[in-house]
């Protein structure tokens, strides 16, 4: 087992209790420029923090476009990358769907909308009483950590990213504090995270501290997924297991692309849980604290397995799951959320388009079936009348402008054609029979009286030419049709 220790196991030592402990329960963390486990030292001081101001109100929902929207109604009972979660009494499910969330009985049927409108809604989560769900939004431009209170409705933004955005939210046990995947992205658009720590109770969005570092600025593989154990000592993540910083599309899932990692939070210590042949992603502890799901291949298929944390025995469970996203990118996770009944003796997970849940003991499926009837608000998209014949039109690209040897003229080239201008006049068309062909790199010669310039033509091929200066009809040198470039004019 694989075993790495954070150099502030030293701060981390005056921790005797972590943040489970009730006295800790008033603590507020917000804004703390710590990394790692400087976080443990903090908590340590239950002084208040101050608190960043709310931000300026605004909600996608209601956007100022000027048209109306058009109602786009759905029945469905199947979906696609869902993400499901059970409530603490076992009777509920909440589960994403097309960018809102929706509430389900344990036994199937009809789904209850809890969230609508133009905000993408994802990934939630139910708090460990049950009376709030975590979630993913970009109601507030971007996305963000949400929390709301079911009994209400009432909403509260938990973090304010505009550009190191959010995702695959997960409540600590004692239900005060969420982590959550933040985004980095280096040279390259997509990128890795880190797993930042939010304080729930907080009256405003804060910047939360740093629980899981990138292991440097160049590193582009995923790391993310966060799952704390039932007793929150320990936080469990995903990341890749492969050498170097850079992301390639082509690496072989079947050498073992991912480990899952557990964190000890009271002594800074990392080992790895999972991984080798087929990775290891997803991680969901236990309610009971003895197994650890995740999803592994088996040759090309992913299934879902089942650890036994004492003896580390792990075994698979389910060998059907849908391809999990270990060869790219998975921004928002490599499978799906899934989640332990509250007796843990079985998960609901999502494959094959709806939801399943598994005996832990016998590995027998049940379906559990749903049915969303609900409808979308949709905008036609702006239809923009562009011209594209007119007569005359500004261009805003210049090429191989070139000076006369008077530098009294200027003659260079825009949408393959040239032009010369003279002074402060307006630039003029240079040549009248330079039809089809495709004219550019002009330079005069020692007199300035002509100009050379070079032509393509995907019939004709490349030729160089000339013409008078003054404009007019150009001539072609007596040379083969070829790919010419780089013109120039001798000093004789």
């Amino acid at each position: 087992m694989a075993r790495q220790k954070s150099g502030l196991r030293g701060a981390l030592g005056r921790l005797s209790a972590f943040y489970w402990v009730p006295r800790w329960a008033k603590m507020a963390v917000q804004g703390l420029a710590l990394s790692g486990f400087g976080l443990m030292a903090a908590l340590a001081d239950p002084s208040p923090l101050a608190v960043d101001a709310p931000l300026p109100t605004w909600d996608v929902r209601n956007p100022t476009y000027s048209g109306p929207p058009r109602a786009a109604e759905i029945d469905v009972t199947e979906g696609t990358w869902l993400s499901i979660d059970v409530s603490p009494d076992g009777q509920t499910l909440i589960f994403d769907l097309l960018g809102d969330l929706y509430l389900l009985d344990i036994a199937g049927g009809a789904a209850r909308s809890l969230t609508s409108g133009l905000a993408w809604d994802i990934q939630p989560r139910f708090s460990p009483d049950g009376k709030q769900v975590v979630f993913i939004s970009d109601r507030a431009g971007g996305d963000n950590v949400w929390v709301m209170t079911l009994a209400t409705g009432a909403l509260k933004q938990i973090t304010k990213e505009s550009f190191r955005l959010l995702n695959s939210p997960v409540w600590h046990p004692n239900g005060q504090f969420i982590a959550a995947k933040k985004h980095f992205t280096t040279s390259r658009s997509l990128g890795t995270g880190e797993i930042w720590l939010y304080d729930a109770t907080l009256p405003a969005p804060s910047d939360g501290v740093e629980l899981v570092a990138r292991p440097n600025k160049n590193y582009q593989k995923e790391l993310g997924e966060p799952a704390f154990s039932a007793d929150g000592e320990t936080l469990f993540y995903t990341q890749s297991a492969t050498s170097g910083n850079t992301f390639i599309y082509h690496d072989d899932s079947h050498g073992g692309l991912f480990q899952i990692k557990q964190l000890d939070l009271k002594t800074g210590e990392t080992d790895v849980v999972a991984g080798g042949y087929g990775g290891a992603v997803r991680p969901v502890p236990s309610p009971d604290g003895q197994h650890l799901a995740y999803v592994k291949r088996v040759r090309s298929e992913s299934r879902l397995f089942v650890m036994d944390l004492d003896s580390q025995a792990e075994r698979m469970l389910v060998d059907d799951l849908d391809p999990d996203m270990q060869e790219t990118w998975g921004v928002y996770g490599l499978y799906p959320n899934m989640a332990w009944l509250p007796d843990s003796q079985g998960l609901i997970y999502w494959a094959g388009g709806g939801f399943l849940k598994v005996d832990l003991a016998t590995g027998e499926q049940t379906a559990i079936a749903f049915r969303v009837q609900d409808q979308r608000s949709v905008y036609e998209p702006p239809d923009v009348e562009v011209s594209v014949s007119d007569e005359t039109f500004k261009t805003r690209m210049v090429r191989f402008a070139r000076s006369s040897p008077k530098n009294d003229e200027v003659v260079f080239e825009s949408l393959g054609r040239l032009f010369i201008k003279k002074g402060t006049s307006t630039p003029k068309p240079l040549l009248k029979n330079m039809a089809g062909h495709h004219v550019f790199a002009p330079v005069f010669d020692q007199t300035g009286a002509r100009i050379y310039f070079l032509s393509w033509s995907d019939e004709a091929l490349g030729g160089i030419w000339s013409a008078a200066s003054r404009g007019g009809k150009a001539e072609a040198l007596p040379l083969p049709p070829g790919h010419y470039t780089d013109l120039a004019i001798s000093q004789d």
